[in-house]
């Protein structure tokens, strides 16, 4: 493979064992990913700069902060990187890499509410503000102030909506 420059031209092979002098930029994403495949680097940074957009856009819809934004913005590229060899190309790259953002920042999503109730019903055991009833549901007692005590955690813990949601059905 020849490297000339930052983005310069690449060579690829093509099936009759010809090789092929491409562009970076004008690669299509077949191409993109056959170079990213046999270990250029310019090839996936490229795939990076074409679908970063997309990917936070897909991020920016399950996170409101721009760090964990970010973050799951990284995590799906690297989770991509890693499963290249999975992509046959039936679909479009961007399809691919959405869906591989999507699950991704779901996951992360799952693991975040999970976590945010593990703290809110460890904080309030330790308050003493949730106990068990009789038939082994949790619920918060009125003396560490009910439900207010429950929604000023809850906002602390900096969730979206949903996430709230989630967390309140899973208390």
């Amino acid at each position: 493979m020849s490297r000339a420059g930052p983005l310069g031209p690449a060579i690829l092979k093509s099936r009759a064992g010809a090789a092929l002098v491409i562009e970076i930029e004008q690669a299509s994403d077949l191409e993109l990913v056959s170079l990213a495949r046999e270990g250029d680097e310019r090839a996936f940074e490229e795939i990076v700069r074409r679908y970063s957009p997309r990917v936070f856009r897909i991020a920016s819809r399950f996170f409101r902060q721009r760090a964990q934004v970010e973050d799951a913005a990284q995590e799906a590229f690297l989770k991509a990187y890693i499963q290249l060899s999975s992509y046959e190309g039936r679909g479009s790259l961007e399809g691919w890499l959405a869906r591989i953002t999507a699950n991704q920042c779901s996951t992360k999503n799952k693991w975040q509410v999970r976590l945010a109730v593990l703290i809110l019903f460890v904080v309030g055991f330790i308050a003493g503000g949730l106990t068990m009833n009789l038939y082994g549901r949790r619920q918060w007692s009125p003396r560490s102030g009910g439900r207010g005590g429950f929604e000023m955690m809850l906002d602390r813990l900096n969730l979206n909506e949903d996430q709230k949601t989630q967390v309140q059905r899973n208390l």
